[in-house]
């Protein structure tokens, strides 16, 4: 699936809304929802996913992923935005798919619908900075 600024303007928006929804206010708002799957209200193959995986210097980071589920019969879905918060290693990353580069994120990839695979590292675990970059998409 091509996802176009404005696609990735409209998931921005509703990962931002469904984890506000969820009161995720701080980094132990976001840690109480480790482990859920949040269903996306009115897409049926959306959903938030929120889990711990390894990180550097065996560290973990809290991630959270926005999900299109492939459907049978159509060739699209994936990861087009993906939060990852270090905060022992006091870091958080951003990464994300779109057929256009957004300033300030770095290229690393591309997938098999010519998306980039893009990120950007902060210096900061901190939820309301993460949210501010977020935002910066919309």
């Amino acid at each position: 699936m091509k996802i176009t600024k404005d696609k990735l303007k409209e998931i921005a928006e509703t990962f931002l809304r469904i984890l506000e929804r969820e009161k995720a206010e701080t980094f132990r708002d976001l840690e109480r929802l480790a482990g859920q799957t949040i269903p996306v209200e009115g897409k049926e193959h959306d959903y938030l996913m929120v889990s711990w995986r390894p990180s550097n210097l065996g560290t973990k980071a809290l991630n959270i992923e926005y999900v299109i589920q492939h459907r049978p019969r159509e060739i699209e879905g994936g990861i087009p935005l993906n939060v990852r918060i270090n905060h022992q290693l006091a870091y958080s990353q951003i990464i994300l798919k779109c057929c256009a580069e957004i300033p300030d994120y770095i290229p690393f990839n591309k997938d098999p619908f010519d998306n980039i695979m893009q990120s950007k590292r902060l210096m900061a675990s901190d939820w309301a900075l993460v949210q501010e970059e977020i935002r910066r998409l919309l």
